[in-house]
């Protein structure tokens, strides 16, 4: 998704080829976007499930992280902020937030 705004994702499921590295869902230059209950097959190497750049005024719930996904979102660029996290299944995940992310942009909150 890219230079959106007011951007609505429900109940997405991907199937990715075997052996994918690149994420689920890419968002650059996103406002005001809810992506909610996505689902996927699993992705190979360091890339994250979601990749958000310049995103800001985003939820992401009742989501899946697959098994053995490197982590499951990676959060960049100086305009990125508002990102709630909330309701998701982060288990098949090795980290929820990728070591590179700006992870004052995110709020996790997975009770």
């Amino acid at each position: 998704v890219r230079h959106a705004r007011g951007v609505r994702l429900r109940n997405i499921e991907f199937r990715n080829p075997d052996g994918e590295m690149r994420p689920a869902l890419m968002c650059d230059d996103v406002h005001d976007i809810l992506i909610d209950g996505l689902r996927t097959t699993p992705i190979v190497g360091p890339q994250p499930v979601i990749a958000m750049r310049d995103t800001s005024s985003a939820w992401v719930r009742n989501c899946a992280a697959p098994t053995r996904a490197a982590s499951f979102l990676r959060v960049d660029g100086h305009s990125s902020s508002d990102i709630l996290v909330s309701g998701c299944d982060l288990r098949g995940a090795a980290t929820p937030l990728d070591s590179s992310s700006n992870s004052a942009a995110v709020t996790l909150h997975n009770i």
